[in-house]
């Protein structure tokens, strides 16, 4: 794709995240986009139709780089034979979301303004199918394949697999905002303890 088209869209996308930090999607006009981007009519029109298709490139193209680097993390998993202990869930955070956290805090601004109240639900929807399938994916590569979920262990499995993944991406987005006092170390090993202890234990040990 030529550079000036990239440049272009990027600044229609800017404006319209610009446009979301002051107020919600749904009350927001293509003419603000266009003001705020300080673009065209003409211009915005050659590339957009409308603001729900800024939204969708917005969205899909940062859902991709976030599959790119959750593939390229992906290399560094290997298989168990046994159960994860803390400690190794802990290093598999450490050492295989590397380039996932870069990607979340390199674009920390543009994730936060979706997922905001002014955001759109839709994104979130699209960051939750985008990260259960790489936890599955990565399920597969520890424990293998081959192996089965126990009859009648569906339901559980997949309450399991909610809380886990709806998890990652509450820790992750709170801790963007903290990105500046936490090195990209510290906040993966975070997730980490988070993945592996209680709210319960976490709320304890804050009183002893």
């Amino acid at each position: 794709m030529d550079i000036r088209v990239i440049n272009t869209k990027n600044r229609i996308q800017q404006g319209l995240l610009k446009c979301m930090e002051e107020k919600p999607f749904r009350e927001i006009y293509s003419r603000d986009v266009i003001k705020k981007a300080e673009i065209s009519s003409r211009t915005f029109y050659h590339y957009y139709s409308n603001k729900n298709e800024v939204l969708n490139d917005t969205e899909n193209e940062l859902v991709s780089g976030l599959k790119k680097a959750m593939k390229e993390d992906r290399a560094g998993v290997k298989r168990l034979s046994h159960l994860a202990t803390n400690e190794e869930v802990i290093r598999d955070f450490e050492n295989n979301f590397k380039a996932t956290i870069d990607f979340c805090i390199v674009n920390k601004s543009m994730v936060l303004t979706l997922l905001s109240e002014n955001g759109d639900i839709g994104f979130l929807q699209k960051i939750y199918k985008t990260t259960e399938y790489e936890v599955l994916t990565r399920i597969k590569l520890i424990y293998g394949s081959d192996k089965k979920i126990k009859q009648n262990h569906n339901f559980l499995f997949n309450i399991a697999l909610k809380n886990y993944v709806n998890s990652i991406i509450n820790v992750i987005t709170h801790l963007l905002q903290y990105d500046d006092k936490l090195s990209p170390h510290q906040i993966r090993h975070i997730v980490g303890k988070v993945e592996v202890n209680s709210p319960v234990q976490f709320i304890h040990d804050q009183f002893e």
